[in-house]
């Protein structure tokens, strides 16, 4: 249940942290209860996650354990989605207090063992399909970070054939074509 708060002639529901972890609501809580929040907007978002990180989340959590990573990468998404955020890597780093270039580094394999390079990897992609699920409803700001940071486009290139019909995507010339296609084109000027 949301605390019922008024200040300054304005009456207003604060919002309420209900996740799975009960001490991480309690801090989240605290948080938005010492600040008279009704909402919490994506500017705000990333000093709710530091201030749970340097209460809770970076005293607890042994990133060289995986299951751990899994676990308070669940409990993100859950505040991600109680405050109507699109979960993204970099304020997931912030909330378990790890460097992005570190789970960059991760997900590329120069650090740590095959497996956190396997369950990064899939966060990361949990991550963009968020995005792009959000895109496709038509939220604007998903839209610019799907192209920004996951290197989508709105735009297919167009298909383009080749004379076994296999797509490339490589433009074609005159050229080309007369190559390709040589003897199977008509000359227009011979009757």
């Amino acid at each position: 249940m949301a605390t019922k708060c008024i200040d300054n002639k304005t009456d207003f529901e604060l919002i309420n942290i209900n996740t799975s972890d009960a001490a991480i609501n309690d801090i989240a809580n605290k948080y938005i209860n010492d600040r008279h929040l009704n909402a919490i907007q994506s500017t705000g978002f990333n000093s709710l996650l530091l201030y749970i990180s340097q209460n809770y989340v970076s005293k607890h959590i042994d990133v060289t354990n995986t299951d751990d990573l899994i676990y308070y990468f669940n409990i993100y998404v859950e505040l991600c989605a109680i405050c109507n955020i699109i979960p993204d890597m970099s304020s997931y780093s912030i909330f378990i207090d790890v460097s992005y270039h570190t789970l960059t580094d991760w997900i590329n394999g120069e650090y740590r063992s095959s497996t956190h390079t396997e369950i990064v990897k899939k966060m990361r992609e949990f991550c963009k399909m968020t995005c792009v699920t959000e895109a496709s409803r038509g939220n604007v700001g998903a839209i610019y970070v799907s192209k920004a940071i996951h290197g989508l486009s709105d735009n297919a290139p167009a298909a383009q054939y080749t004379q076994n019909n296999l797509y490339v995507n490589a433009p074609v010339t005159r050229e080309a074509i007369a190559a390709e296609f040589g003897g199977m084109l008509e000359d227009k000027n011979t009757i």
